[in-house]
């Protein structure tokens, strides 16, 4: 679900630097935030405060959806060892190896509990 939307709808738009809109353009936080808050979850506009939020998963138990975290960058995982993330004012809202940089957290969220 978030993550086909993510995949659909996100990838090619600009970041923005303290961006949080999935039509405009975001930065990796503003985008995961926005994101979720689509889907009934509220997060705050911190990778490094994302990054200690929800439930923390292994890799080996990573799902479509869980958002990848980096130091001080975030990204949600799409599958095949793949996340959309806001990547660079150059690149923009894109899809990269899970791996570009060594994640910090695999965090996970209870969509079921949302309204």
């Amino acid at each position: 679900m978030i993550e086909i939307f993510a995949t659909e709808y996100c990838v090619e738009k600009p970041f923005v630097w303290g961006g949080t809109s999935l039509s405009h353009g975001a930065d990796s936080s503003g985008l995961v935030m926005s994101l979720y808050k689509k889907y009934g979850i509220d997060l705050p506009h911190s990778s490094i405060s994302i990054s200690k939020m929800g439930e923390e998963v292994n890799l080996a138990d990573i799902r479509d959806g869980d958002i990848v975290c980096y130091d001080t960058h975030v990204g949600i995982y799409v599958g095949d060892n793949l996340i959309v993330h806001a990547s660079t004012p150059k690149s923009g809202v894109v899809i990269s190896d899970m791996f570009y940089r060594e994640p910090i957290t695999i965090r996970r969220f209870d969509f079921s509990s949302v309204e």
